[in-house]
């Protein structure tokens, strides 16, 4: 079975970072990204929401600012940032809705408990 991880979350650079550490490409069509708020409210999330093919040892940043997408590269074309409390929680899941990974970097607010997921 594949192994798809968060291998980085920067948050003077606004990324999130997946990382695909098995020996077989990972099709992450329906996976979510998502960070958690001190209310657990309103989620920011990130949707792979058609086919996109992660090579084994390949990672992928996804930008909160804008940009042009290529296969190391998605922006999500914000102007605001996701990443952007003093720290942030970031978590995986996968097409089914299994929780795969998650990574804190920082000091999240009220320890950045995770919520419901968004619709």
């Amino acid at each position: 079975m594949a192994t798809v991880i968060i291998s980085e979350v920067n948050l003077s650079r606004d990324y999130a970072e997946i990382k695909n550490t098995s020996q077989a490409k990972v099709n992450l069509n329906g996976w979510k990204l998502l960070d958690t708020t001190p209310t657990n409210q309103k989620r920011h999330k990130f949707i792979f929401a058609k086919d996109f093919w992660l090579a084994p040892g390949a990672t992928v940043k996804i930008w909160s600012g804008v940009g042009k997408d290529d296969l190391n590269n998605i922006y999500k074309n914000r102007k605001a940032k996701i990443w952007n409390n003093s720290g942030d929680t970031a978590e995986l899941y996968g097409a089914s809705g299994n929780l795969v990974d998650s990574k804190t970097i920082g000091k999240p607010p009220n320890k950045g408990s995770r919520g419901p997921l968004p619709p």
